[in-house]
């Protein structure tokens, strides 16, 4: 196994579709660290990008060029940020921000890139973010928001982009939402 040293509590981990790249969520740093994946797995840490206060979740677009994180925020309140992701470095540039009615624990993104879909268990919802075409998080249009009883913990896309399956608390279930 090769490990390396990073942060203080990496918490959610992403990878780049071409498995070159790694993107690491420190939530109690507010932070997220680009790690290059050698040809050999050596990994290579890049300087961290600085996120909102107390983020909980991140999730990479199926082209990996853009990177979502879900802050808690507390006094900037609740937000989604995107983030561009340069190919070559995997350097992290802001794209867009978003407030949101809840701090998703989970995020995963349509493999289409038309929307990211994000879990809060407390609030007991399912959050479809509507995405532009670059990828970034539409302002214009609504967040939808489907309640889930008990509460999702996660969730995650099959590969056609039209069915998201989420795991529900307390249930030993798993839904399927056609999309």
């Amino acid at each position: 196994a090769i490990s390396t040293s990073l942060g203080f509590d990496p918490t959610q981990l992403a990878v780049d579709p071409r498995g070159r790249r790694l993107f690491v969520l420190d939530s109690p740093g507010n932070s997220v660290y680009p790690v290059a994946i050698g040809a050999d797995g050596a990994l290579s840490v890049a300087a961290p990008l600085e996120t909102d206060l107390d983020p909980r979740s991140l999730a990479l677009s199926a082209t990996g060029r853009v990177l979502y994180v879900a802050a808690n925020g507390q006094t900037q309140g609740v937000r989604l940020s995107s983030y561009t992701v340069e190919p070559e470095t995997g350097a992290l540039a802001l794209q867009s921000t978003l407030l949101s009615p809840a701090a998703p624990s989970a995020l995963s993104v349509d493999p289409t890139g038309r929307f990211l879909l994000g879990t809060e268990s407390s609030a007991g919802l399912v959050l479809t973010f509507p995405l532009l075409p670059d990828g970034s998080l539409d302002p214009a249009r609504d967040i939808q928001e489907t309640v889930v009883a008990n509460g999702p913990n996660d969730l995650l896309f099959a590969r056609s982009g039209s069915e998201a399956f989420v795991s529900v608390r307390d249930e030993g279930i798993v839904r399927a939402y056609f999309v």
